[in-house]
């Protein structure tokens, strides 16, 4: 692929091919079974060079946000939805679970605070979990200039992802590790995590989730460098 040979790029140019790769994926997902091998190709980047890592995770951040957006090429809604729908069932909760795991491999043994790059590549997967968490399950955008902005409607095949434990715990742990205004980041996918729909849980699973978050919560609020920067409690959700 292109990206792989070409990396470093500019922002604007991550932008753009994201913007490409979300149309042409989207045009030929019924076509080829390559269209349709997302993780595949992403995990090539993500196990490569940390330049070419973080270039295929920006990418790739960008890919899931934009699969939600209309788009003024693709006039067919209805075979757009149904594009969108095939890619949350197929490869969504895939990217979710490579994210996750990307983070973990970047946290375990390691003090990130000193090192640049690092701190850049985990911020690029903390907004690719926040993607995926974000993302239009039920295909009705929340008008975000309402108050109300409702739940997140996570499909049940998530649920033993998003109640295993090591999956707050790693996301958590980050803001140890993160300056900010980075360690924000991780407060935005906490945000969106504890919107979760109540009926992904039975009561005493959402219970036992609620419990986990506080406490990691507590754990934040006894570090010393969680409230001295406000980027930390000025959160984008």
């Amino acid at each position: 692929m292109y990206l792989g040979t070409h990396c470093p790029f500019e922002q604007f140019v991550i932008n753009s091919i994201s913007k490409y790769f979300t149309l042409i994926t989207k045009l030929g997902w019924f076509d080829s079974d390559e269209f349709r091998d997302i993780v595949n190709d992403f995990s090539k980047f993500i196990e490569s060079t940390p330049v070419c890592r973080l270039s295929g995770l920006q990418v790739l951040a960008f890919f899931v946000a934009d699969m939600n957006l209309p788009s003024l090429i693709l006039k067919n809604l209805s075979k757009n939805r149904k594009t969108v729908v095939n890619f949350r069932d197929s490869q969504l909760h895939q990217i979710f679970k490579l994210s996750l795991s990307t983070l973990l491999n970047l946290i375990q043994g390691k003090n990130m605070l000193n090192i640049g790059n690092d701190q850049k590549l985990a911020e690029i997967t903390l907004d690719l979990i926040k993607a995926c968490l974000s993302f239009d399950f039920i295909g009705t955008n929340v008008d975000e200039s309402t108050e109300d902005v409702g739940s997140v409607q996570i499909p049940v095949s998530w649920r033993p992802t998003i109640s295993d434990p090591l999956t707050l715990q790693t996301i958590f742990h980050t803001f140890e590790l993160l300056n900010p205004p980075k360690s924000a980041k991780v407060l935005e996918c906490v945000s969106v995590i504890v919107a979760t729909r109540r009926t992904l849980f039975s009561e005493e699973e959402r219970a036992k989730f609620i419990k986990s978050i506080m406490q990691e919560l507590i754990k934040i609020l006894h570090l010393p460098q969680a409230f001295n920067d406000q980027s930390n409690y000025h959160v984008e959700i």
